[in-house]
């Protein structure tokens, strides 16, 4: 940061340009966050905790035979779909930070 405005001050970057640097780093370290948490919730840390809410939800509501398959695919699909959007999420976070580094220099 420092660096940046130091460069500002001796209008080799401008401070348009400190912004959108600025803006590219917060946008990519959101998505390292994502990323994160998808990652983190799919490891199993929250199991016992999820667990404990699919018994209440068993408990409350009957679930039809017919679902059961379903939930099956279903699940797997979900699976499939956290698993890239926290691989795609991370890549283009730590693109966009990279980039934004790259850029303050």
């Amino acid at each position: 940061m420092l660096l940046c405005q130091l460069l500002t001050f001796t209008s080799v970057l401008s401070q348009d340009r400190v912004i959108d640097v600025n803006h590219l780093f917060i946008a990519g370290l959101f998505l390292l966050m994502v990323s994160a948490v998808i990652y983190v919730v799919n490891s199993g840390f929250f199991h016992l905790f999820f667990i404990g809410f699919q018994q209440l939800k068993k408990g409350l509501f009957r679930e039809p035979e017919y679902m059961k398959e379903i939930n099956i695919g279903l699940t797997q699909w979900k699976q499939r779909l956290y698993k890239g959007t926290a691989s795609f999420a991370g890549g283009i976070g730590t693109g966009l930070v990279v980039l934004s580094t790259y850029w303050s220099f």
